[in-house]
């Protein structure tokens, strides 16, 4: 194969904001304050069990549509895949960027982990049939193997590489919070807590623009991957957001 290379462009890729913090601590209030900018094309919000997208609605000046889906891991991803090929077509067309706003990704890993439970329970249930066996207790939790974690992980995956090259403006909320800190072995640290975004464990490196959300103070940018507003972790203090 023929090497081909070009010359970087150092043009600035279109975001992927993740907007994360504790509870009523405004994550999904952003999204739809964002929908009222004059300078975006058509918000779509998907909502994924937080229930907020019709009633903020009323916040004055949103603008937005509400992606029906049944919850079910294709029409999710279905819904994803239009808004992207309507994206892409707002986009070639030199129109307004197109807004995506999902809320909340905490959802969306939670509903992967429930869809691994489920079958892992269905396997046991089959094998318990087929020894003739007690099948497994409602209240027990399945043990959830390596191929269906595979699985689990290769959906998310999938949905992300369709917001990380999504050609417009994506925002996705999560949940975060202070938990008990752990060592190598998967066991808790005596007296040590550290804060962690709920979500598939690469949301934070995929998302180009991660802010967090507080009740109490304001929000701050943690982190950027830009050259012309760079937050580099470990180097530079997080950005407090304007009041």
């Amino acid at each position: 194969m023929q090497l081909k290379t070009r010359k970087p462009t150092g043009r600035v890729p279109w975001p992927l904001i993740l907007i994360e913090g504790g509870e009523k601590s405004g994550k999904s209030w952003a999204c739809a304050q964002f929908s009222t900018s004059d300078r975006i094309g058509q918000t779509y919000w998907i909502d994924l069990g937080e229930g907020a997208a019709d009633e903020y609605g009323a916040i004055p000046g949103a603008s937005y549509l509400v992606v029906e889906h049944d919850g079910t891991w294709a029409q999710i991803q279905g819904a994803v895949d239009a808004v992207r090929a309507e994206a892409a077509r707002a986009a070639e067309a030199g129109e307004a960027p197109v807004v995506l706003v999902i809320d909340s990704m905490t959802a969306e890993w939670d509903l992967l982990k429930d869809w691994a439970s489920d079958k892992a329970r269905q396997r046991f249930n089959k094998k318990a049939r087929e020894q003739k066996r007690k099948e497994m207790p409602a209240d027990e939790e399945p043990k959830i193997s390596m191929d269906l974690w595979n699985e689990a992980n290769g959906r998310h995956r999938r949905l992300m590489t369709a917001l990380m090259t999504f050609p417009g403006i994506v925002l996705i909320t999560a949940r975060g919070k202070d938990v008990a800190a752990l060592d190598d072995k998967g066991n808790p640290i005596q007296n040590t807590r550290e804060y962690r975004v709920e979500g598939q464990k690469t949301l934070g490196y995929d998302a180009s623009c991660w802010i967090r959300l507080d009740r109490a103070k304001p929000g701050v940018v943690v982190g950027v991957r830009s050259v012309h507003i760079g937050v580099r972790p470990g180097y530079d203090a997080p950005v407090e957001l304007a009041r």
